[in-house]
């Protein structure tokens, strides 16, 4: 394989984690100075620095939703050392749904994601479901 189909083999392999709530492989697929970029205004916009932190914000994305939130992957496009996925977000909170399609760009070095930027399509949705 190329270093680019790794590459999405890794961000592929991420996704599936995130949405079965595996930790013991996001652990795998992420640094442990990972940072992890969130846009916006709300609870989680800011920088997420280690990945302890971040499987932290993922476990509060799982309780505020009450396991609903999956990010389903669209998308994935590769370079030897970092991939755009493009994703729909869905959850429900509080009465209200979310269905948001986001980017996020990884930096990958070695094998691993150590940076990771994600954007919503339209951060005003994002903010207000998580307000």
């Amino acid at each position: 394989m190329t270093k680019a189909t790794d590459n999405i083999a890794l961000v592929r392999k991420g996704f599936e984690a995130f949405n079965k709530g595996d930790v013991a492989t996001l652990k795998e697929v992420l640094t442990a100075d990972c940072v992890q970029h969130m846009a916006g205004k709300n609870r989680f916009s800011g920088d997420h620095k280690g990945r302890d932190n971040m499987l932290e914000m993922y476990g509060e994305i799982g309780a505020l939703t009450n396991g609903t939130f999956q990010a389903v992957l669209n998308d994935v496009y590769a370079t030897d050392h970092g991939v755009i996925a493009i994703f729909t977000a869905t959850a429900t909170r509080n009465g209200q749904s979310l269905e948001q399609r986001n980017a996020m760009a990884f930096t990958i070095v070695d094998g691993k994601a150590t940076d990771l930027d994600e954007i919503p399509l339209n951060g005003e949705v994002n903010d207000a479901f998580w307000a």
